[in-house]
């Protein structure tokens, strides 16, 4: 997905074309960037599908009109700050042909700061998640996602009312309903975070959002937790 970025997304839609697996369809999303920038995107139009949304819908609204518009069994996601390491879609694949019931499946990541940090984040166990792991933590963040189209329609896709927290929250609603979903320990790709100002600015938006998240699923968090589990977490 895409919003007025043109400078990074060229990046990341690299990153995709040298997959050592080749994805079946790129669609690159634009969240109704400006005329200027949407036109610059027409030179991707060779080997990816652009596709803009009716008026800016946001990173949560833009991947549900992605997953509508995709065509594939399984979907995945990429923001334009973001880039595949060259075997993500390679070793997913691979991962779910040993694993034929996996209907979901989330991968580490390596953070990299504005001033070049970097950081693992993510599980340090390669292996099946659990409904209490989704509500502890996030259970995959869109990037790392490799997901059945079908599921993911049939959880109804990232809360459009959520402008944080949205990934922590789609996992839950994916775990509750029973879906099969594993994680890969080892980093399937790098995630390009701001600098302190950046963080400190979505702090209060990141925490209300959380807050969202456990009052919409507390009867969740009393069933895995006990009666103080909302409280506790």
């Amino acid at each position: 997905s895409h919003y007025n970025r043109p400078e990074l997304v060229g990046e990341a839609l690299e990153s995709v074309r040298e997959q050592t697996l080749q994805p079946a369809q790129i669609l690159l999303i634009d969240d109704n960037s400006t005329p200027e920038n949407r036109l610059r995107l027409e030179q991707y139009s060779s080997f990816a599908k652009i596709l803009s949304t009716p008026h800016n819908l946001g990173p949560t609204g833009t991947r549900n009109f992605g997953a509508n518009a995709a065509s594939g069994e399984w979907l995945c996601f990429l923001d334009d700050d973001d880039l595949y390491l060259p075997d993500k879609l390679e070793r997913q694949v691979r991962y779910l042909e040993a694993h034929p019931e996996v209907e979901a499946l989330g991968g580490a990541l390596t953070m990299v700061t504005a001033d070049g940090r970097s950081e693992h984040w993510g599980a340090k166990t390669t292996g099946p998640l659990t409904l209490k792991d989704a509500l502890y933590y996030t259970a995959f963040g869109p990037p790392s996602l490799m997901i059945r189209r079908d599921v993911y329609h049939a959880v109804g896709g990232f809360d459009p009312g959520l402008c944080h927290m949205e990934d922590y929250e789609f996992g839950i609603r994916v775990l509750a309903a029973g879906h099969k979903a594993h994680f890969i320990s080892e980093p399937l790709l790098i995630y390009r975070r701001g600098g302190r100002e950046q963080l400190s600015a979505q702090w209060r938006g990141m925490l209300s959002g959380e807050l969202k998240v456990l009052r919409k699923h507390r009867k969740l968090l009393r069933r895995e937790f006990g009666p103080l589990g909302p409280i506790r977490m």
